[in-house]
């Protein structure tokens, strides 16, 4: 009896292995997107949807081989993802300040035109400028239009207050407030921009500028 095994025998193994699955390319794909979602992080969303997809394509009856890929594909997507929105949040507000800190240098710059035409206003003519309608003459001698991009702080909040003359007989020795910003535009918690018949640029705490204001014989305007 070659043909029949003998009894209490063990028959030979059965192959029950079938066909090798195929891999998961969605699956392969996610963890390579989740990689580089390292370096571009918006990429991370791409992983993370990827990686659920591959998921669900590596189980059941008719799942492919790539388990692995895509949940370390949805892993790292979702880190990726995480680690851009902290980002943004951290450098969101670092470039609002440094395009305010950028404003308000060129709003200097505009305050000391200004102060530099209001000197030679006073030189040429012996006057002083109006502390009401100082603009339009100031704009007329230096040959401009009242709408003149100088006298619109970068900072402006849409008021009619944008820079504040204040008048005196000057001496141009940096003793006397000529101009100041309005304080509602400040960004260096609560100093106002001020220039000195002199010349000089600086940062007045509000209560100094209102004390320097009162002795003059003037109020704070906003």
């Amino acid at each position: 009896m070659n043909d029949q095994y003998q009894a209490g025998m063990t028959p030979p193994p059965f192959d029950r292995a079938g066909p090798a699955t195929e891999l998961s390319q969605v699956a392969l794909w996610s963890m390579i997107i989740g990689i580089l979602s390292f370096c571009f992080g918006p990429l991370g969303l791409v992983a993370l949807i990827l990686g659920v997809i591959g998921i669900t394509a590596t189980t059941g009856d008719r799942a492919r081989r790539g388990l692995g890929f895509a949940i370390a594909g949805t892993a790292l997507g979702a880190v990726g993802l995480i680690g851009s929105c902290l980002m943004i949040g951290i450098l969101l507000p670092a470039i609002g300040k440094a395009r305010q800190t950028a404003r308000s240098l060129v709003s200097e710059t505009q305050l000391r035109q200004i102060a530099t035409g209001t000197q030679i206003y006073y030189q040429d003519t012996g006057q002083t400028l109006p502390e009401n309608g100082w603009k339009p003459i100031l704009s007329d001698f230096l040959v401009g239009t009242p709408d003149d991009p100088i006298f619109t702080s970068p900072l402006t909040d849409g008021d009619a207050v944008e820079y504040v003359f204040v008048p005196g007989d000057f001496a141009f020795d940096d003793a006397l407030v000529m101009y100041y910003e309005d304080p509602d535009h400040s960004i260096y918690n609560g100093a106002v921009t001020v220039i000195f018949d002199g010349g000089t640029v600086e940062r007045l705490p509000i209560d100094d500028l209102e004390r320097h204001l009162r002795d003059r014989g003037y109020l704070l305007q906003r």
